[in-house]
């Protein structure tokens, strides 16, 4: 499930208000103002006609002339039984629209082009109309409404735009904390516990939860350093008593026994000490930086001759490429991957057989062969990768190395791949990155 940031969260519903307000609004400003409209033209005619009553009795067989200055857009008629008489004022296109005299009452309509106030007077069956044509030049107030909307329409949209722009950068700003506090706590690693989130440059309102991460963190960090001491006097009590039985184990004669209790001291240091390099990949106490990785394999190599002889295993290395090379990782970390594949290939080889160990300098890659059962990898549950032999024969081996060697690669940055030989032993690859000219100095 792809889960939204909280920044395009708000971006999102800061838009859709945006629009919704910029459809919504011209249209409810529309309404208004054509109401109040309506109604300033309902008084503007009710004056008009109740100024008409006065004149009644005298004018009211006089038409006045169109377009008279004196009455501007209105006109007033008489409607009587006989239809409707002009009194004064311009010329009404749609009269024939007028409201229909009913119930004694005053009556505003409005037509095609004119609104009409029809207004009753004392003598029955006799009624005062005033019209005013919104077409005429002196009408100003639909004129006003017309351009209004007109310009109304296009600073409403512009407007909550610039709004919702404005309000995107203050929060866009207003988060800046918080991805301050994002960056300082990707930056704490097993090599740095004691780093803290900084709490001075913190709002109240994200101040708890970062005081909160800080507690969390020491205590974190407490353990952590529980652990490390609690490791170190495991091994120091281990290698002490392995290193009295190993000396008792010389005062007995040569022989079956002795033998077996040298081998077994021998694998028991093995995995003290795969537990100390796993503790110090995991502590990241490796520095990263350029390594030549022709010179760290061939020192390596050097470094596990003699147990590969004393097992009488072969080994042959090839360099190809520009041995000027260099890679970006670790050359402890480089050391301890190999190390673990050259003492495994070795266990799990056949007797007598070979090991090649392959450095290609311009690729950046190291791959070691062996004539043993290869390596069958599979995931857990959690997904953690699981090594055994392909063979499914138990071994007495602790299985550590390849989990060293795959945390080794994680620490340069770098790729472990596995492929079968022809002959069905393992071939195993570690392929780094080749350093930047930055990383050389």
């Amino acid at each position: 499930m792809i889960r939204a940031s909280l920044w395009l969260r708000i971006a999102v519903i800061q838009i859709v208000f945006a629009l919704l307000l910029a459809a919504l609004l011209p249209f409810a400003v529309d309404r208004t103002i054509h109401a109040i409209g309506r109604n300033l033209t309902e008084r503007l005619l009710a004056s008009a006609a109740q100024r008409s009553l006065g004149s009644l009795p005298g004018v009211a067989s006089v038409q006045g002339a169109d377009n008279d200055p004196r009455f501007g857009p209105v006109a007033t008629f008489i409607v009587d039984a006989q239809g409707a008489r002009q009194l004064a004022g311009p010329h009404i296109e749609d009269i024939a629209d007028r409201p229909v005299a009913q119930d004694n009452q005053p009556q505003f309509s409005s037509g095609p082009y004119s609104d009409f106030y029809l207004l009753p007077t004392s003598q029955s069956g006799i009624w005062i109309l005033a019209a005013e044509d919104r077409r005429h030049p002196a009408v100003l107030l639909d004129d006003i409404i017309t351009y209004f909307l007109q310009r109304f329409a296009i600073i409403v949209p512009l407007s909550l735009a610039l709004s919702a722009g404005i309000t995107l950068i203050i929060i866009r700003l207003a988060m800046r904390p918080i991805r301050q506090v994002a960056s300082e706590v990707a930056a704490i690693d097993a090599a740095s516990p004691t780093l803290r989130l900084s709490e001075t440059t913190m709002p109240r309102d994200i101040l708890p939860l970062v005081h909160a991460t800080n507690i969390t963190l020491g205590r974190l960090d407490r353990a952590l350093a529980r652990e490390r001491r609690f490791t170190a006097t495991v091994t120091h009590e281990l290698r002490t008593a392995l290193s009295t039985i190993l000396l008792r184990a010389e005062t007995l004669p040569a022989g079956t026994e002795r033998t077996a209790i040298e081998a077994a001291v021998t694998r028991a240091s093995g995995v003290i000490d795969q537990m100390l390099e796993l503790g110090a990949i995991e502590s990241g106490s490796a520095e990263l930086g350029s390594v030549a990785l022709a010179d760290t394999a061939r020192d390596t190599i050097v470094h596990v001759m003699p147990l590969l002889r004393a097992a009488g295993r072969t080994l042959t290395f090839h360099c190809t490429g520009d041995e000027r090379a260099r890679i970006a990782g670790s050359a402890a970390l480089v050391t301890i991957a190999l190390r673990n594949l050259v003492d495994n290939a070795n266990r799990h080889s056949t007797p007598g057989g070979a090991i090649d160990v392959t450095c290609d300098c311009t690729a950046g890659t190291l791959t070691v062969s062996d004539t043993g059962p290869g390596i069958s990898v599979r995931e857990d549950e959690s997904g953690r990768q699981i090594f055994a032999r392909a063979d499914g024969v138990r071994t007495r081996s602790s299985g550590l190395g390849l989990a060293i060697v795959r945390r080794a690669m994680d620490g340069c940055g770098g790729v472990l791949t596995f492929d079968r030989t022809p002959t069905g032993g393992a071939t195993v690859t570690l392929a780094f990155t080749r350093a930047t000219a930055a990383s050389h100095t």
